[in-house]
């Protein structure tokens, strides 16, 4: 290599070195004061001292700083907060797009300095595409991850409800990493689990519906095309869970459930009219039917299944969303074979539901 072509990498690490003047008397001392820190130039003009490889001085300067770090943990419990802040901002000043710097921070603030707020300051920051880690960036996603942790953790021995609440408010942080680049789709049914944690099935599916109602109106850019397209499914099985607790109703009370979907229509006209009748609170199937009528929303349409309310339409999309993944993690395995239903984990699919699988990939169609 000439010493042309070696300049730029000379000059990098030049700058890299005046981050630290003071390293070799630092690395004799086992547990260095806490104005060691001072040896950080002002963070404005970090970036400048870097001479544009700013990415390689921010890794060269966390390795630093969790040797540091690891060193003062020798003889101390805790670290002051304001020791870490200064470090990982410096090293988010050089390359704000780390997602593993952002996580790094949260775990020293949250775990070495107990500071649990500023830990999810940190992560707020990351996960915000303005001022941290692109919103198509492979581990963005992971962040939301962290801070449904931080969410998590902050529950254990509190009081039942509080316990609860933060649980639901982990799965909410958890569905917001749903959907983003490099996120594993079993995180979905992890995440809504949590999220509805000591709701019914109605309200669950409620849930679900303003969830993606949210995402179609004021979510990212990028994910609002896909949310429509949940919403109309997540409509879909909250009309069909209220036909189901009907028909339900119905069994109850007259010792056998609705003979088809038309005994069942008749049903639902009769309680309408009794309650508009009557008066007092909407029972709450009545009023999602009322908000959203009793057709399927995806245009398939609904079965009843001695007794039970079938929706085909979204038990296709949640299957080929399932058979989807397996099949492109086989593809990868295996490049040029075609796996069969068995292969994906699919020993039988439900008999309103045909699945379809070749070359380009998989199918599955409502009968």
């Amino acid at each position: 290599m000439g010493l042309a072509r070696r300049a730029p990498v000379v000059v990098a690490l030049a700058g890299a070195a005046l981050l630290f003047p003071l390293q070799a008397r630092l690395d004799a001392r086992r547990t260095p004061p806490p104005d060691v820190l001072e040896v950080l130039p002002p963070r404005a003009i970090l970036p400048v001292l870097t001479f544009g490889h700013a990415q390689t001085a921010s890794n060269l300067l966390e390795i630093r700083a969790t040797n540091f770090l690891m060193r003062w943990l020798e003889g101390m419990d805790r670290l002051r907060h304001e020791h870490i802040s200064r470090l990982y901002d410096a090293i988010l000043t050089l390359d704000p797009r780390d997602a593993g710097a952002y996580r790094r921070a949260s775990t020293y603030f949250f775990s070495v300095a107990d500071r649990s707020d500023l830990a999810r300051e940190y992560l707020e920051r990351g996960v915000d595409p303005a001022r941290g880690v692109p919103a198509d960036h492979p581990e963005r996603w992971t962040l939301f991850v962290e801070l449904a942790s931080i969410e998590l953790m902050g529950g254990l021995g509190a009081p039942e409800a509080e316990r609860l609440e933060r649980v639901r408010r982990g799965g909410e942080l958890l569905m917001r990493a749903v959907g983003l680049p490099g996120a594993p789709p079993e995180l979905e049914t992890f995440a809504q689990r949590l999220a509805t944690r000591g709701l019914s099935p109605l309200e669950a599916l409620r849930y679900d519906e303003q969830r993606w109602l949210e995402a179609a109106k004021h979510g990212e850019p990028a994910m609002r095309a896909q949310a429509e397209r949940r919403l109309i499914e997540a409509r879909a099985a909250l009309i069909a869970q209220a036909l189901q607790l009907i028909a339900d109703d119905v069994a109850r009370q007259a010792g056998a459930p609705p003979a088809d979907l038309d005994a069942l229509w008749r049903f639902v006209d009769a309680a309408m009219r009794n309650q508009e009748r009557n008066g007092g609170p909407v029972p709450a199937p009545l009023a999602v039917l009322r908000e959203h009528g009793v057709e399927d929303p995806l245009g398939v349409g609904f079965r009843l299944e001695e007794g039970r309310v079938v929706a085909p339409g979204v038990d296709a999309r949640r299957l080929q969303r399932l058979l989807e993944e397996r099949f492109l993690r086989w593809r990868q395995a295996r490049p040029g074979e075609v796996p069969t239903a068995e292969h994906l984990g699919l020993e039988r699919a439900a008999p309103h539901l045909e699945v379809l699988i070749d070359e380009a990939g998989v199918r599955v169609v409502p009968r």
